[in-house]
């Protein structure tokens, strides 16, 4: 932590990509280090977790409790304010952590040999409310600015748009890292992990089952499947291990999942959550995008394009965009000069899509959809067409 001047890193990426394991691993060795202030995982799917309410609490608990003196501080100014833990996010802030820093109290020496103790912050668009995700995003920009407080905040989400853009208004360094731009190609990490994983299962398989297993054409395949995404090879790796299963019976089922089989429980869950943010009266509408992205034509690259897609579903201009606006966690949207085209970051979602026992009301039929986007394309061809022949009338009226 002391190489880099940024008083911030934050680290985004789509779903699955396993930011929370960084956290996780980081917030462990600094812990080791003695060089962990705090840290707050949070989870949607927790009560407890997933609002801004407990995360100041949390952080001064873990800082007034580092030194005997700082308790007895910190337990002072509980005792002189009981009501400090019902009052504002910003007053706990000043009151039970800018206020109580005194360098002669703390375990961190004010040298500048000593490396700033680091702060860690998970799944901060797991926390519900955009505005509160903004709030913290100020609260860490505060600590961080602090002269006096020799601290590093680390963060990870995923990359929803006011996020980036709160991060990107602080008036503090922050370097960012993104683990699904072309310079973080996660594929050789997945394959490294299946091989691992896969090894210590095949050695306790019996020696009548082939060697190398799963064979190497197989693991290229669930290699390519992840598409980069950790959260997908890891939830094969537990399918597989299940201990109450036999491994080759279970690899079968991820590879040609049957009637009853659930090998994607947690990755469908997940999947499942993200399309839950998308507001209801926006489904059908996303739900057609994804079909014109899934069933184009492979060799027509503009299929990806938002205006034509705009154009051949009817859209309204910016349609495409509102609709997404809360999944870029499983989308990438780039610019390219004035254009902006889509594309999935997850090679695993198509199947999920198009089968209804896994995706449920968020399921695509493929004929259905179909149908439906060769209508579109005729109406949409038929409407240039009519266009280029009004403005061929037009121009000739204007000659004669």
């Amino acid at each position: 932590m002391d190489t880099r001047e940024e008083d911030i890193l934050f680290l985004d990426g789509s779903a699955g990509t396993g930011k929370t394991s960084v956290a996780q691993t980081l917030a462990a060795r600094c812990a080791e280090m003695g060089l962990l202030v705090s840290s707050y995982f949070f989870f949607r799917g927790s009560p407890s977790r997933n609002t801004i309410t407990p995360l100041v609490p949390t952080i001064a608990h873990d800082i007034g409790t580092s030194t005997p003196q700082m308790r007895k501080k910190m337990k002072k100014i509980i005792n002189e304010d009981p009501s400090i833990l019902d009052k504002s996010t910003d007053e706990q802030l000043r009151k039970l952590i800018l206020d109580l820093y005194q360098p002669s109290l703390f375990r961190w020496k004010s040298t500048s040999k000593q490396k700033p103790s680091l702060l860690v912050i998970d799944g901060l668009d797991e926390c519900i409310g955009d505005n509160d995700q903004r709030q913290i995003i100020n609260l860490l920009g505060q600590l961080a600015k602090s002269k006096h407080f020799p601290i590093r905040c680390f963060i990870t989400s995923r990359p929803e748009p006011h996020i980036i853009s709160a991060i990107g208004s602080l008036s503090v360094s922050v370097a960012r890292v993104t683990l699904n731009d072309e310079t973080w190609d996660t594929t050789q990490d997945i394959r490294t992990y299946f091989r691992s994983s896969f090894g210590e299962i095949s050695a306790r398989l019996p020696p009548s089952v082939p060697r190398p297993w799963p064979s190497d054409a197989v693991l290229e395949v669930l290699v390519q499947k992840a598409g980069g995404v950790f959260i997908y090879a890891s939830t094969i790796v537990k399918y597989v291990d299940d201990e109450d299963s036999l491994p080759m019976t279970q690899l079968e089922h991820v590879l040609e999942p049957s009637p009853g089989t659930v090998p994607f429980a947690e990755l469908d869950h997940l999947y499942q959550q993200i399309l839950t943010r998308c507001p209801s009266q926006h489904l059908q509408t996303l739900l057609h995008i994804f079909g014109f992205m899934l069933l184009r034509n492979p060799a027509y690259e503009e299929a990806y394009d938002v205006s034509l897609i705009e154009e051949i579903l009817g859209l309204s201009h910016g349609r495409v965009a509102i609709v997404l606006r809360r999944l870029h966690s499983i989308l990438a949207i780039k610019t390219i000069g004035t254009r902006k085209s889509l594309g999935l970051l997850h090679a695993s979602f198509e199947d999920f899509l198009f089968d209804r026992s896994r995706s449920g009301h968020f399921s695509i039929n493929r004929h259905t959809e179909n149908l439906f986007l060769s209508m579109k394309c005729i109406d949409y061809m038929s409407n240039r067409e009519q266009r280029g022949h009004d403005s061929l009338s037009l121009s000739s009226s204007k000659k004669a």
